[in-house]
């Protein structure tokens, strides 16, 4: 700031203290300015980033959910079948396809090993899920070489070896 001296009305010599020019103050505002659409921006960056999760995140966990019922469908000897969330989700659909694994034996039985397809369908994207399931409930009959205990002792297993979600847009 500079001093400047100058007379007031009354004709005396006083002291005046100068103020910031234009150009300085416009300079202050625009790095201000610049400040704040670089802060808002990255906020408004971390907030889609926030929503993007959160939508996998719901996404992963509908599709957990339909791995569960899929399960609980070949257990339960039912190997396709799907149905909408319900109410909290109502665009989001499950369903399911289980085909047994190999040939059937002499008993005409297929040996318990299915692989499951899963595929959750919503609004924006689709997503699937494949697994293998092993339902024991067909060793309950007791196959040479196994107690009736240790098979009852679980009835069912599942291997996740190419339980990779693949995702495609539709």
């Amino acid at each position: 700031m500079v001093l400047h001296l100058s007379r007031d009305w009354h004709g005396l010599n006083i002291a005046r203290r100068g103020g910031f020019t234009l150009i300085e103050v416009m300079v202050a505002l625009v790095v201000l300015g610049t400040a704040v659409f670089v802060l808002l921006d990255a906020h408004y960056v971390a907030l889609r980033l926030f929503a993007t999760a959160e939508d996998d995140v719901d996404f992963r966990q509908l599709l957990e959910e339909a791995v569960a019922r899929a399960e609980l469908g070949v257990f339960d000897q039912t190997y396709s079948g799907g149905e909408v969330f319900g109410a909290r989700y109502p665009d989001y659909k499950w369903s399911y396809d289980a085909a047994p694994m190999g040939e059937p034996g002499a008993d005409g039985q297929d040996g318990g090993l299915y692989e499951v397809t899963v595929t959750v369908t919503g609004p924006d994207q689709n997503r699937s899920m494949t697994f293998y399931v092993y339902d024991t409930a067909l060793l309950q009959d007791g196959p040479e070489g196994l107690s009736k205990d240790s098979a009852t002792k679980s009835s069912g297993s599942t291997g996740r070896s190419r339980a990779d979600a693949r995702s495609g847009a539709s």
